[in-house]
């Protein structure tokens, strides 16, 4: 599969718990080569979630 862009697929329902959703997709994330997909995230304005600094550091996008 040749690309330009990585494959982006939007999360919604993450929250400040880290168990659950939010540690499966964080593992994911860890583990997945980013360069062909990227998480990005649905988060209400002003909440924080769980692995927030981590995602953004691998590109994850809040919106």
């Amino acid at each position: 599969m040749n690309q330009e862009y990585p494959i982006r697929v939007l999360h919604r329902g993450m929250s400040y718990n880290r168990g659950g959703i939010e540690s499966y997709l964080i593992n994911y994330y860890r583990h997945m080569d980013r360069a062909l997909v990227q998480f990005d995230f649905i988060v209400p304005e002003g909440m924080m979630i769980a692995f927030e600094d981590e995602i953004k550091t691998m590109g994850g996008v809040y919106i």
